[in-house]
């Protein structure tokens, strides 16, 4: 199985996630990663022997990888499903149908959203999440259309302040960091939302 770099979560966790967040942060808890995609960031959770690994993904074809990659590497405690982020839904939505964890991901699924969705996300995770960590790119693209806010630092730090949290850590920002020894990054902007 080939993945390039951009994409290889453990180097993502040996590079910098690590630096942060020890064993004792994920063992025994339940987890959240919305946009599991093909499943790598739940493989590397399941090395720190949380209770309990949830993945939602918008792409029937990711959560299949995903569920075939997790039985490949004899994962057992975990569930996975089709979910979306909708305009019309609210923050209450997603409360009632996600329901509350320990730790939240959320990593590379904010700038292909419209503001309120990215809004009623951010509001789920300060209600429902008791760690939230998150990552995003830091810049508008013409490829994606449907966005309609200034996807920027600036921008993103002052959403989560507004969604409740009391400050963000930044854990890596390309505009701010030397990014040559970090691998695995597929945005420039890690971080996580203080409550």
């Amino acid at each position: 199985l080939e993945i390039g770099a951009g994409r290889c979560k453990s180097e993502l966790y040996e590079t910098l996630l690590n630096q942060y967040y020890g064993k004792e942060i994920f063992e025994n808890k339940n987890i959240l990663d919305i946009g599991c995609n093909a499943g790598g960031n739940l493989v590397e959770l399941s090395k720190f022997n949380p209770k309990f690994l949830t993945g939602i993904d918008y792409s029937t074809i990711s959560l299949k990888q995903c569920d075939y990659i997790l039985k490949l590497k004899n994962i057992q405690n975990y569930s996975i499903f089709n979910y979306s982020f909708k305009d019309e839904f609210s923050y209450k939505q997603y409360e009632t149908e996600l329901k509350k964890f320990d730790i939240i991901f959320c990593l590379g699924v904010i700038y292909h959203c419209k503001k309120k969705t990215v809004q009623d996300i951010l509001k789920y995770l300060y209600n429902c999440g008791k760690k939230i960590i998150m990552s995003s790119q830091t810049f508008n693209s013409p490829a994606r259309r449907n966005v309609n806010w200034d996807v920027s630092k600036k921008n993103i730090e002052k959403m989560v302040l507004d969604a409740g949290f009391s400050n963000i850590k930044v854990l890596t920002c390309k505009e701010a960091d030397d990014y040559s020894s970090l691998k695995g990054l597929t945005n420039d902007f890690y971080f996580e939302c203080i409550h």
